[in-house]
């Protein structure tokens, strides 16, 4: 019986040993039987894996405040792309898109710089006043898959230079004979346009002065500013008249650099002494001008001579040649007892140089 016992104790001292093993090599135990960290990691905290971030700034230097964007003027939004710790990322791929507008790169795909950050433009253009929009920026990290994103809202604003609103019109008819023509393209060389027209606008301030005529075209020159008195470039300006016609006949002119729109005014068939209007319009905004056709009386002459035309006349007014003999003959149009300045077209014709007797050259 004694040795019973003693074998029994010892079989439960092994059980109990095997237990210790068997609990120690599961669980294992740190100082004071605490658990080991996760990870393995001893004598720290479990703790998990921070996320990355997007920060979203707009450029400075851009001339609206807050989250506005000029329809003219594209916009500038900086992306900051930093990990876990705060610390930027660099070389990595940020997507965009938008709601409103475009992007510029069109694939919305940018890259952060060595500081972490990314650019990318959003053109509003097209867009009504006060339309809202918003941009997703998304990064995906390549190795975990994991996904963050930050978003930034805008609007739209019309500037005074594209906008219709309070558009200024300011308007003239002016004889060819006072305004630089360039023969080549028939443009108006217009470089400044209140000083070049303004001597001239002085005598016709008043609207039952502009007159045309059946001899003289003339132009209706139109100047187009906005709500900021700048010049409109590249506006469309129709022209329609009650009286005469105009060049080109479909009355649609184009502002140039200057806002300066023009068409030529002939008389037509209209009789001397008619009147009519000419309206140019651009959207909303139109003027009008007043203008009669005046009656215009041309004679032929030398100069100094109204009416007196020869070459080298007798007392008789014939005039002899030999057969192989020239003669030269000027003439100089008169307006009453002026000089008709504008250019005409003179014909000179010869019952001789019809038979083929004689030759006119007008070289």
């Amino acid at each position: 019986m004694p040795l019973l016992r003693v074998t029994s104790f010892l079989k439960q001292i092994f059980s109990a040993s095997l237990v210790l093993v068997f609990l120690s090599a599961c669980g294992g135990s740190g100082p004071e039987g605490a658990p080991s960290p996760i990870g393995g990691n001893t004598g720290g905290t479990a703790t998990e894996t921070k996320s990355a971030t997007i920060t979203l700034a707009w450029e400075a230097g851009y001339s609206q405040s807050g989250n506005v964007i000029i329809d003219s003027e594209p916009r500038t939004l900086l992306i900051t792309l930093k990990d876990g710790d705060g610390k930027q990322i660099p070389n990595e791929i940020v997507e965009a898109s938008v709601s409103l507008g475009a992007l510029f790169p069109s694939s919305g795909k940018v890259s952060t710089n060595e500081s972490g950050v990314a650019s990318i433009q959003i053109d509003v253009s097209g867009a009504e006043e006060g339309e809202a929009g918003a941009i997703n920026v998304v990064y995906t990290d390549a190795t975990t898959k994991a996904s963050v994103s930050a978003r930034q809202t805008y609007s739209a604003t019309i500037s005074a230079v594209n906008t219709t609103a309070g558009l200024q019109l300011e308007a003239g008819i002016y004889p060819l004979s006072v305004l630089e023509i360039d023969a080549a393209t028939t443009i108006v060389a217009i470089t400044d346009y209140q000083e070049s027209l303004a001597s001239f606008e002085q005598d016709r301030s008043d609207a039952a002065n502009y007159s045309i005529n059946a001899v003289q075209d003339s132009l209706y020159v139109v100047r187009v500013l906005n709500a900021l008195d700048d010049p409109v470039e590249g506006a469309i300006v129709n022209i329609t008249t009650t009286a005469g016609t105009i060049t080109p006949a479909s009355g649609n002119v184009l502002t140039n650099e200057n806002g300066i729109a023009y068409a030529t005014v002939s008389a037509g068939n209209s009789d001397p002494g008619a009147a009519g209007t000419l309206t140019a319009t651009i959207a909303e905004s139109s003027i009008a001008k007043n203008f009669s056709v005046g009656e215009v009386k041309l004679t032929l002459g030398y100069a100094g001579s109204p009416g007196v035309i020869g070459i080298n006349t007798k007392t008789d007014g014939s005039v002899t040649l030999s057969p192989t003999g020239t003669a030269s003959l000027s003439v100089t149009v008169y307006d009453g007892d002026e000089p008709f300045n504008t250019p005409l077209t003179i014909n000179f014709t010869s019952s001789c140089a019809s038979s083929g007797d004689a030759l006119i050259d007008t070289n």
